[in-house]
């Protein structure tokens, strides 16, 4: 095993094995020595320091380990979550690729796998969409190196991603054996050993395409579209843009309970439930206070009415969540009006107005502001605030990330606000397992 890879790593796997050179092995695999480590359910120090060494570039599959590895239970891991760490042991340290997955086939029809290999180093200039030059490379972890990636090495790399999802459908078929009923003779019928693998890199969803790997969209994506992309986004947070928006101290030094205070003209005024016309002029001035607070349970049916994205209700409330309530609308005070409408609306209920999430790799998601509330700047400091809020619960590289579609224009302007580059293409993908070449004779059939 190659020295950064500690003999110790290995004792302590749950899953160990050596994949030789043997003549049974596919002829188009290499002829070299695989090492794949399974560490149910959560990763060595060893492969996250690997992972930060590569970094921007791992952050999908280092994020979501962090978080498994900050917390241990739900919402960062289950107890049928899997590492995978497949690498080529004679390689020197400098120049060694290795794969890396976290996979954990129960979190379905949520994501349950992402996946890193360090090809993706070499190629993630060469796949994304707007920019026309590639990001500047200042701030990348002190220490990455940039692995060669001649065709020999590629090929190699692509042997490693196919280590993983072998052992994946090794995983999926343990799991469906555990769970059939003893009174069905195991004829419950063929069961199809699929993964909804996340944040794809394009270059690794061409390679396996091109190897005879089968994959189909997801169910969210429309039926005209043959594939839907994003592109990945990263920020470097002490970068961020001071917020523009006047706050009114709340208490305490903590900045979750400032109240923002905005002036409204009326054809602005979002208060759908202030029908006196009389007071809807030209001269009428609202002021808009709004508090930071996290989603709550009964936010959750208006935050998933606002998606396509099929997440559970129990997931959203287990995330690193900021969302801006609305506390009150103070018509100006004018010689003819009285304080009874004010004092009506400073009564009234709290609502989400704008919200946004991290997610269990650490990006930035389901970013949403109602339209009424749109052109204030709340995506630009929501955004900012949860992403400087919530990166401690990850790690402590300064990184930020967002996924975003293509065509969400809208959302790659926010990002461009506030000093985001759009580094690469990904997207999600739903894997068929049993289409993954070398299962035969991997499994000894």
């Amino acid at each position: 095993m190659a020295s950064s890879q500690p003999a110790a790593a290995a004792a302590a796997a749950g899953y160990h094995k050596d994949e030789e050179d043997e003549e049974a092995t596919n002829k188009n695999r290499p002829d070299r020595r695989i090492t794949l480590i399974d560490t149910p359910p959560t990763a060595s120090d060893e492969l996250v320091t690997e992972l930060k060494r590569h970094l921007p570039f791992s952050i999908p599959v280092l994020r979501r380990i962090q978080f498994a590895n900050k917390f241990p239970g739900p919402p960062g891991s289950t107890e049928f979550a899997h590492v995978l760490w497949a690498f080529y042991e004679e390689e020197e340290d400098e120049q060694k690729h290795f794969a890396a997955a976290y996979v954990d086939l129960s979190r379905g029809p949520e994501t349950q796998c992402w996946i890193y290999c360090t090809l993706e180093d070499s190629f993630s200039d060469s796949y994304y969409y707007e920019t026309t030059t590639a990001p500047s490379i200042s701030g990348v972890q002190d220490g990455w190196v940039l692995i060669p990636t001649e065709e020999e090495q590629q090929s190699q790399a692509d042997e490693l991603v196919l280590t993983i999802l072998r052992r994946m459908w090794e995983i999926s078929s343990s799991q469906q054996q555990q769970q059939e009923r003893p009174d069905d003779g195991g004829n419950s019928g063929a069961k199809q050993h699929t993964v909804l693998i996340g944040s794809l890199h394009e270059t690794i969803r061409k390679r396996l395409l091109d190897l005879g790997v089968k994959m189909f969209k997801t169910k969210n994506v429309p039926a005209e579209i043959d594939w839907e992309f994003c592109n990945k986004w990263l920020f470097r947070v002490e970068d961020f843009p001071p917020a523009v928006i006047p706050t009114i101290p709340g208490g305490a030094g903590d900045s979750n309970k400032e109240i923002l205070s905005l002036p409204w003209t009326n054809n602005k005024n979002p208060n759908k439930n202030f029908t006196d016309s009389s007071s809807r002029t030209s001269e009428t001035t609202v002021q808009l206070k709004l508090k930071f607070d996290k989603v709550k349970k009964s936010d959750i049916p208006l935050i998933r009415a606002r998606t396509s994205i099929d997440r559970k209700p129990e997931t959203l409330l287990r995330l690193p969540s900021l969302v801006l309530r609305r506390l009150s609308f103070i018509p100006s005070p004018s010689p003819s009006n009285n304080n009874s409408r004010e004092e009506e609306e400073e009564e009234k209920e709290e609502d989400a107005v704008a919200w946004a999430f991290t997610g269990l790799d650490g990006t930035l998601m389901t970013l949403h502001v109602e339209p009424a509330y749109r052109g204030l700047g709340l995506a630009k400091l929501i955004a900012c605030k949860i992403m400087k809020d919530s990166l401690p619960l990850y790690g402590d590289d300064g990184w930020g990330a967002a996924d975003v579609f293509v065509a969400n224009t809208q959302s790659q302007g926010v990002c461009k606000s506030i000093g985001g580059k759009a580094w690469w293409t990904l997207s999600w993908a739903v894997v068929d397992l049993d289409s993954v070449p070398g299962l035969p004779t991997y499994l000894g059939v």
